[in-house]
């Protein structure tokens, strides 16, 4: 069973599913560890209160890749440039 799968909170689950599949694939191998630090941490937290701050954790981690998660295409980026 994947790990994701074992995470108790559908919000944790999906952070997780975004973290590895939409955005640590495309980062350099140096810029993944805080990442999979973070995504560790949700999938091992024990109690409510470190589920919460494991997730806030990777929200913010994961923000600065939102493009990746919403899989902005040049399609999209042509539209933004274009009056």
């Amino acid at each position: 069973m994947h790990p994701a799968m074992q995470v108790r909170d559908a919000e944790g689950a999906k952070l997780i599913e975004q973290a590895r599949v939409k955005v640590i694939p495309f980062l350099d191998s140096g810029e993944t560890a805080p990442l999979e630090s973070a995504v560790s941490k949700v999938e091992t937290a024990s109690t409510d209160s470190e589920l919460t701050a494991a997730k806030a954790e990777l929200k913010r981690l994961l923000a600065p890749y939102s493009y990746l998660i919403r899989g902005v295409g040049p399609q999209d980026v042509l539209r933004e440039a274009v009056p």
